[in-house]
């Protein structure tokens, strides 16, 4: 649609969600073109899921994106970190080619990279975790955090 008034271009997206209703996603996770650029988000809101890694990433505790993001429930946020871990996990299996019943650990570890969700979901600061598991290194964690963040930002894809 072009506006003569200003004379700048934009176009409509068309609001359609792509994540079937009957999908486990449906609860937690949105995808719409024609809200938030396609973005996905926490359904019935306009946050972006990519908003939930943030905090991890800066060290705060959980809860303090959810009294910035009030309309996202606890249940949702971590439902959505057990998403991400999920396809983290499902996709170091098929390229390590781990059996089904291997956790994969952080490099140079036996601490399987699923602890590093379990305890960001308790509600503790990524400190925390380094913490309580010397032996992985910050880069480490980060790295598991946004490879996550990418499975789930590859929705938009659908």
């Amino acid at each position: 649609m072009i506006s003569s008034a200003t004379s700048e271009i934009y176009v409509e997206r068309e609001e359609r969600e792509l994540i079937p209703s009957d999908r486990p996603l449906a609860p937690f996770i949105s995808v719409n073109p024609g809200r938030m650029h396609g973005e996905p988000c926490f359904t019935g809101t306009r946050i972006p899921i990519q908003t939930l890694f943030d905090p991890v990433e800066g060290d705060d505790p959980m809860s303090e994106f959810l009294t910035d993001f009030p309309d996202v429930s606890k249940e949702m946020a971590v439902a959505v970190f057990g998403l991400a871990s999920r396809g983290l996990l499902r996709f170091l299996r098929e390229e390590q080619e781990l059996v089904p019943a291997e956790s994969p650990c952080f490099k140079g570890t036996r601490v399987p990279t699923q602890m590093l969700f379990d305890h960001v979901t308790t509600g503790d600061p990524l400190s925390a975790f380094l913490q309580r598991f010397p032996d992985v290194s910050r880069e480490q964690a980060l790295g598991v955090v946004i490879l996550s963040r990418g499975f789930l930002k590859g929705l938009r894809r659908l």
